[in-house]
């Protein structure tokens, strides 16, 4: 199983989630940008609402306009206060990729 580190989701919200595009429509995205290298587009769909679930509002706009452009934006997580919030976050998204969407 292939898992998603931050660095592959983030390889992998807009101002708000709500105007984020939806799971679809944003791995159809990374699989576009991925060319086969990515998840499958059920573990990406699969992440992505549990991305919605789990992170932040700052959290999930970064990582999901990351998934839609290709840009990298740890380190703009990284900066957001409190100091560790985006990567524990993080930590515990993958955590919850590898327990729910399986075997995918």
């Amino acid at each position: 199983m292939k898992t998603l580190s931050f660095a592959a989701l983030a390889v992998a919200a807009a101002a708000s989630a709500s105007a984020a595009p939806g799971a679809e429509e944003t791995c159809k995205a990374l699989a576009a940008r991925m060319q086969g290298d990515g998840p499958g587009m059920n573990l990406c769909t699969c992440t992505y609402k549990l991305a919605d679930n789990i992170l932040d509002g700052d959290i999930k706009t970064l990582l999901f306009l990351s998934w839609t452009d290709g840009i990298d934006r740890r380190a703009e997580a990284d900066a957001l206060k409190p100091r560790g919030r985006a990567s524990k976050q993080v930590k515990k998204l993958e955590r919850a990729v590898r327990k729910k969407c399986s075997p995918f």
